[in-house]
Parts: structure tokens; C-alpha cells; sequence
């Protein structure tokens, strides 16, 4: 204001608490093969509907604005590698076809489908039922975010059997209404996968490369010039820093305290702050 600043400072006193969200921009996500489990007593029309979920779970999942989907469900999660594996150049596989290749910040999800039937019988009637159970289990490739488990439930009656065969078959619940129920399911289950992601930290371990500290994380994850982060030291208790350089896979930072000692900083667990 004309010869003066005014500066607001945001300010912890006593403990630093997670807020809660991270509020991420995007995560790039790569869904791998699915694991199925299917009842043997339930109608053979359903044996079909694991391969529908798991197909309409990927379109949900493509359709999430915060998420960028990569579809690898022809592939196992197994058998996915990472850039820095040493063991690359003598994989036959990596070397011919090539493998699935997790880079820093991104994440894996493989979902666990479940087909289970159940009943109930009252007098001379007998309601069946079958369970969807989905499981997805989300996980980076630097095993430095815990791995996160997503699980939904959903109960669907297929029909009630009668004394007579004519009622019996007027009680059934159309196969278009079942699969109209799926389509539900994937909806709810990727909306809580896209959320469970845009929450989770964003951290990393800082290394020194070039005489400056380094960050396997950047543009891809929606990180930029001045970014801030915060990592606990050996020395300080918390040290604020920022990005001063920003690249498609990593981000060189600077302390905000110029005399900090980088040094002391190295293979420390940096956190970014929130984006909003």
C-alpha cells in the first residue's frame, strides 16, 4: 500500500494436524486385472455380470475428472514395474513386449468382484438373493502412501420360488433390471475411489541431485512454480519449503529459510500442502 506491505500470516500453534483432504487436481490411475469369485448355485446368466462390472468400473472411472485412467485389466498388478527398477535391462519381458510401468505418484487399483448368493425361506415360499461385494485396494508404486481399501456391498433379489411354477416365474426380477443395478453399483463404487484419491497426501522422499534437493513428483501431479511443502528434519522440528523448479516427473525446493542445510533435509519425507 503505496510505501508499505501488508502481509497475512496463516500460523500453527502447538501440534500440525492433517486437514483431512489433500484436494488434489488429478491422479493418474491404472487399473489392473480384476480378481473374480463366483458362487457355483447361482443362475448361469449371471456368470456374465463380474466381466460387465469390472468393464462398467473402468468407464466410471475414465469419466472422473479428477483422475486420469489408464486400463490395463489384461494385466496383472504382479507384473507391473517401475523406472528405477534395476531389473529392467534383464527382463525378457520389459525387453520384448514391455510391462506396465508405474511411475512416481501414481497409483494402482485392483478390484476383487464377488458374486455370493443368499436366501431366506418363509412358509412355503423362498426368496433368493445374490451379493455384490466390491473390493479395490489403491497403492503407489513407491510404497510410500499407505495402501487405502474401498469396499461397497450391494444385496439383489433375483426371485421368489412359489408352490406353483406359473408364480414362480411372474416373481422373477427381469435380467434387464439386475444389470440396470450394476450399472449402479460401478457408479458408487468409482465415485468413492475418485474421492478416496483427490484425499490422500501427496508426499515424497527428497534426495539431492545436482546439488539441489529433489522430489519424485511434478507436473503430472499438478504441482508448479512456488508450491509449498513441509517435511520434518532431524534437526528443526518442521521446515517449510518451496518449489523452485517444476518438471513432468520431479520438482527441485528450496528451504524458505535460506540457511537451512539441504543436507540435513536428504531422504527426509516431504509433504505438499494442500492445493485449495
Amino acid at each position: 500500500d503505496d510505501t508499505h506491505y501488508t502481509v497475512t500470516v496463516e500460523a500453527v500453534v502447538g501440534d500440525m494436524v492433517a486437514s483431512g483432504c489433500q484436494n488434489r487436481p488429478f491422479s493418474h490411475v491404472t487399473l489392473f486385472r480384476p480378481v473374480v469369485e463366483m458362487a457355483s448355485d447361482l443362475p448361469h446368466w449371471i456368470s456374465q455380470l463380474p466381466a460387465g462390472l469390472s468393464q462398467m468400473l473402468a468407464i466410471r472411472l475414465s469419466e472422473q475428472p479428477s483422475l486420469r485412467l489408464r486400463d490395463a485389466r489384461k494385466v496383472k498388478l504382479t507384473s507391473a514395474t517401475t523406472p528405477d527398477n534395476p531389473l529392467n535391462q534383464y527382463d525378457y519381458a520389459q525387453l520384448t513386449s514391455g510391462r506396465v510401468v508405474m511411475n512416481a505418484g501414481d497409483f494402482a487399483v485392483q478390484s476383487k468382484i464377488s458374486f455370493k448368493s443368499e436366501s431366506t425361506s418363509k412358509l412355503f415360499s423362498k426368496i433368493e438373493y445374490v451379493l455384490i461385494e466390491i473390493e479395490s485396494t489403491v497403492s503407489d508404486g513407491a510404497e510410500i502412501v499407505p495402501v487405502e481399501q474401498i469396499k461397497d456391498k450391494f444385496k439383489l433379489q433375483l426371485g421368489k420360488h412359489l408352490p406353483l411354477r406359473s408364480l414362480t416365474v411372474f416373481s422373477q426380477e427381469t435380467r434387464e433390471a439386475i444389470k440396470t443395478l450394476i450399472v449402479m453399483a460401478a457408479d458408487v463404487h468409482a465415485e468413492k475411489i475418485a474421492e478416496k484419491l483427490t484425499c490422500l497426501p501427496m508426499t515424497a522422499q527428497l534426495n539431492i541431485a545436482d546439488g539441489r534437493l529433489q522430489a519424485k513428483l511434478g507436473r503430472r501431479q499438478g504441482l508448479s512454480y512456488n508450491h509449498l511443502a513441509v517435511v520434518e528434519g532431524k534437526q528443526t522440528p518442521w521446515t517449510i519449503l518451496r518449489v523452485a523448479e517444476a518438471r513432468d516427473n520431479s520438482v527441485f525446493l528450496k528451504p524458505l529459510d535460506i540457511n537451512r542445510n539441504i543436507v540435513d533435509l536428504a531422504g527426509a519425507e516431504v509433504t505438499f500442502l494442500e492445493f485449495n
